[in-house]
């Protein structure tokens, strides 16, 4: 759930976090991945080092902090200790190299898959930049996405503001589904706002918009297919809808086409009134 400052509007809703951005719930949940497969079995049956976790920290001494191996410490709990400390220091990036570093080492098929459904079901809750695809980060979102989206919050148009600033809570809370019409409604009060015509959907009042703007006519029909989101019978929202599962890359898709066009009518609007 949003907390409260999101809810009631005392703060910035977040929606996908920018490359550099790098809480502490972020990297706390990356250390847990980090822990749970890679550190958890330490021991020998003295007490000593286990054999892989010895082979693990002798690679992460030699080859990641470049360190002679012999000071890892008389005890297993000692180096897994320096281990915490180094990775709670590191900067944004060395914490995706050493993921990426220490992936190979999991030596099971059982522990690999963990470990990236570990990894990738953080990012996916953080919404973080990245996913982890077979053992490296891929990026998810970009720059032009963010700044759309950012820029439709600003909206002039209230309705519009108001619709992309619930699409983008709702998201940032999982759901998904509402996020999506939230998302469309935005589009839908952007038609209204920018064409004469007050009618509900997006195909009337696009065409309103064709005839006062002069917007190519291939433009409105690619944008007609895309927006019918309507509350017809036969829409593609009504289509949408009915699917059992709206994935975070269908929400996080419409969120952005739908800020990019709303801002794309204001900014059209502008042109044409000469302001």
């Amino acid at each position: 759930m949003s907390n409260f400052s999101e809810r009631f509007g005392y703060g910035a809703t977040p929606v996908d976090l920018g490359e550099a951005d790098f809480p502490d719930t972020l990297r706390n949940g990356l250390w847990d991945a980090i822990d749970d497969v890679f550190l958890s079995d330490i021991y020998d049956f003295s007490g000593g080092y286990d054999q892989e976790f010895s082979q693990l920290t002798f690679a992460i001494w030699h080859q990641v902090f470049r360190l002679p191996a012999d000071s890892r410490g008389r005890h297993p709990q000692d180096a897994k200790r320096t281990i915490r400390e180094k990775f709670y220091s590191f900067e944004f990036f060395e914490v995706y190299n050493f993921i990426e570093w220490i992936y190979p080492f999991a030596r099971k098929v059982e522990s690999k898959r963990r470990f990236r459904i570990l990894v990738d079901n953080l990012l996916k809750r953080e919404r973080a930049a990245f996913r982890f695809s077979n053992g490296i980060f891929v990026r998810v979102s970009d720059e032009e996405s963010i700044i759309s989206i950012t820029d439709a919050l600003e909206s002039k148009t209230r309705s519009v503001a108001e619709h992309i600033k619930t699409a983008a809570r709702l998201y940032r809370d999982a759901d998904y589904r509402n996020s999506v019409k939230e998302s469309i409604s935005a589009v839908e009060a952007a038609c209204r706002d920018v064409g004469s015509s007050r009618k509900d959907g997006v195909s009337k009042p696009l065409r309103s918009v064709l005839d006062e703007y002069d917007l190519h006519p291939v433009m409105v029909a690619g944008f007609e297919k895309l927006y019918a989101f309507t509350s017809d019978a036969e829409g593609v929202r009504h289509s949408l809808m009915d699917k059992q599962k709206i994935s975070q890359a269908d929400a996080r898709y419409m969120l952005s086409a739908c800020s990019a066009f709303s801002n794309y009518l204001s900014a059209k609007r502008a042109e044409v009134n000469g302001h």
